[in-house]
């Protein structure tokens, strides 16, 4: 709370968090204190846990038998993707933030490339049934192809984007995308 505090001192009317890292549904508990006046704050618009497919977001240096907790929830196939937004929202998420790609590496071209995580089809699911909702999707998107499949799928921002290219800048202009740039980010990969 006290970081709410200083924040709300500092001006900081609203926040956005998108994404608490292991922290469970925390975020909501904070959002709902500050609504009810139980402690100062900004607004919170908050994600709870990030979306992953299996395998995609794994802890290391643990022995491989321990089935350790994971500050994502796992979805794989349209229908657990659908599943899963439907699970943050039930909890009190604003945003539903998926983890759309990962390992990155510099081209030839010059470009910084990813792996995507989700198909296309997972893709437009999780969009889908946010935008059914009446939340919003946030796309963990570092590398070109990840910019490149969270636009297709329709996400309304795109987090990190180290990876923008002109183009890809003029499709999610088009489209109306938010991009928030975290350059501390940019420093750690």
């Amino acid at each position: 709370s006290r970081a709410m505090r200083i924040a709300l001192e500092h001006g900081f009317t609203t926040l956005r968090d998108v994404g608490n890292e292991g922290a469970g549904f925390a975020d909501v508990d904070l959002k709902r204190a500050v609504e009810r006046g139980v402690i100062p704050g900004p607004r919170l618009f908050v994600a709870t846990k990030a979306l992953a497919p299996t395998g995609a977001y794994p802890l290391s240096g643990f022995d491989w038998q321990l089935d350790l907790p994971k500050g994502v929830e796992m979805c794989d196939g349209p229908d657990e993707c659908r599943k899963a937004v439907r699970d943050q929202i039930e909890h009190g998420a604003d945003w539903i933030k998926v983890y759309v790609d990962r390992r990155y590496r510099v081209a030839e071209d010059g470009r910084l490339r990813s792996l995507v995580n989700f198909t296309p089809e997972e893709l437009r699911a999780f969009v889908d049934e946010t935008h059914r909702l009446g939340k919003y999707a946030a796309a963990h998107a570092m590398g070109f192809d990840g910019i490149d499949a969270a636009l297709s799928a329709g996400f309304d921002s795109i987090e990190h984007g180290a990876g923008f290219t002109e183009p890809l800048m003029d499709r999610a202009i088009a489209q109306g995308a938010w991009w928030c740039p975290t350059l501390f980010t940019y420093d750690w990969v």
